[in-house]
């Protein structure tokens, strides 16, 4: 079983801008469109097969990946 250290946070800006109707096939993963033209997707994964299948289906798409930052999943306390 994981746990939450081990879960990633993903963002992936690329070229041109995405519609929203992608979001489905891009696992979830959170489409922004940027004032430069280009996309943000972003969104969280566990198991780096959820990673690799949004790289596959931007590559399917022959969208052009820019940058790819993973952090450390935060986990917020909440307060007592």
């Amino acid at each position: 079983m994981q746990s939450i250290e081990d879960v990633f946070s993903y963002t992936i800006t690329v070229e041109d801008h995405l519609s929203d109707m992608w979001s489905n096939n891009l696992c979830g993963f959170r489409i922004v469109r940027l004032k430069s033209g280009h996309t943000r997707i972003s969104g969280m994964a566990a198991d780096l097969s959820v990673f690799y299948k949004v790289l596959t289906v931007l590559g399917d798409m022959g969208i052009s990946v820019i940058k790819i930052q993973r952090k450390p999943y935060r986990h917020k306390k909440k307060r007592a």
